[in-house]
Order: structure tokens, then C-alpha cells, then sequence
């Protein structure tokens, strides 16, 4: 779906609303290891359920964890950082292996 084109159909006041929603929804989820993220709208939610629960990107970061040698550091770049789910379903399974 091109966001652009749906949202570009709504009112500032209807997009404020739809934002308003989405905090009143404060969905969040705690981890093991101790950090909590927050989803805060629906490109957010599709990007959560896409790592978290369909867990799409468990199979090439296992095998790069799984390609470091002990000891030695074991370098990654999150180039759509912008919820930082990547980096945090990262640490997950890191912190599960060790």
C-alpha cells in the first residue's frame, strides 16, 4: 500500500486524530533482557509483527551470529533504524544465545 497516497486523503484533524488513537492504544511489549519498546502507528505495527511475531529476519541473523568466531567482534548495520525493532529482535536472540 503506498502510504502517501492514503494519507495524503485525510485532514491535518483526521490525522491528529488517527495519531491520538494509536496513544491510546499503548501497546507495548517488555522483553527478557529487560528493554520495552513502543508501537505508536500502523507502519510501526506492521514493522513489529514483520520481526517479532512473523520473525522474517531470525534466519540471517542466526546464521551471522552463528558465522562469528569467539572473541572477536561481531559488527552489524541497521540501515532502516528508525524504530530500532531490528536492533532490539538483535539483542534479543543475542542475549537468548549467551
Amino acid at each position: 500500500m503506498d502510504y502517501k497516497k492514503f494519507i495524503g486523503k485525510f485532514k491535518d484533524s483526521e490525522l491528529s486524530e488517527i495519531y491520538e488513537i494509536w496513544n491510546k492504544l499503548k501497546i507495548k511489549w517488555k522483553f527478557v533482557f529487560g528493554l520495552a519498546i513502543k508501537v505508536k502507528s500502523h507502519a510501526e505495527w506492521k514493522a513489529y509483527n514483520h520481526i517479532f511475531v512473523d520473525r522474517e529476519y531470525d534466519v540471517p541473523i542466526k546464521q551471522a551470529l552463528a558465522s562469528t568466531r569467539n572473541g572477536h567482534t561481531f559488527i552489524f548495520l541497521d540501515l532502516g533504524a528508525n524504530v530500532k525493532f531490528f536492533t532490539t529482535r538483535l539483542t534479543e536472540l543475542i542475549f537468548i544465545r549467551f
